[in-house]
C-alpha cells in the first residue's frame, strides 16, 4: 500500500477519505458522466425515448402538444456525440483534475452554449415552455461543472497523496 493511503475496499476508501471536497468532486462528475453517457447512446439509438420526457415536461409546465417534428438523423447524430462528449469531459476530468483543469472550458462551453440555445428558441421561435426549463437546468449544471470541479482540482492542489482514487498524473516522491 502506497504512503498515505489506508488499506480496505476501495468503496470504504473512498467514501472514508479525510479530503470531503474531492469525494464530493468525484461523485457529482461520476453521476453528471453516467448521465450523459448513458443519455447520449440513448440519443443515438432511440432518439424517441429521449425526446418522450420532454414533450411530457412541456405539457406538465402547461405547453399543448409539442408543434415541431423531430425526425432528423443528422440532428440526432450531433446531439449524442456531443452528450458523449459531456460525459467523456467529465471522465476525463475525474481521473486528473489538477493535470486536467483546461478541459473545463470546453464542458462549461458547450453546457453553457445550450442552455443559452434552448432560450434562445423560447424566446424566438417556439413559444414551448419546456424550453426554459431545459435552460435553467443545463444552466444549472454549469454551475454544478464549476463549482465542483473547483472543488475537486483545489483537493488535488493540496494533498494528492490522500485522494482516493488518486489523480492519473499522481507520482509519490
Amino acid at each position: 500500500m502506497a504512503q498515505g493511503q489506508e488499506a480496505g475496499p476501495l468503496a470504504a476508501r473512498f467514501i472514508g477519505q479525510k479530503n470531503k471536497d474531492y469525494l464530493y468532486f468525484q461523485a457529482v462528475y461520476g453521476i453528471l458522466a453516467a448521465h450523459f453517457l448513458i443519455m447520449g447512446l440513448v440519443y443515438l439509438m432511440n432518439p424517441e425515448s429521449a425526446l418522450e420526457p420532454f414533450y411530457w415536461l412541456g405539457v406538465t409546465l402547461g405547453g399543448r402538444e409539442y408543434p415541431v417534428a423531430e425526425h432528423s438523423h443528422v440532428w440526432r447524430v450531433l446531439a449524442g456525440t456531443n452528450v458523449l462528449t459531456l460525459g467523456f469531459l467529465c471522465v476525463f476530468l475525474q481521473l486528473d483534475v489538477k493535470r486536467h483543469w483546461p478541459a473545463i472550458y470546453p464542458l462549461v462551453f458547450m453546457k453553457g452554449a445550450t442552455a443559452l440555445a434552448f432560450m434562445g428558441v423560447r424566446l424566438f421561435a417556439v413559444s414551448y415552455p419546456a424550453f426554459w426549463a431545459v435552460a435553467v437546468r443545463d444552466a444549472a449544471i454549469c454551475g454544478l461543472f464549476v463549482y465542483f470541479g473547483g472543488l475537486g482540482k483545489k483537493a488535488a492542489e493540496e494533498d494528492e497523496s490522500v485522494l482516493v482514487p488518486r489523480p492519473l498524473g499522481y507520482r509519490a516522491e
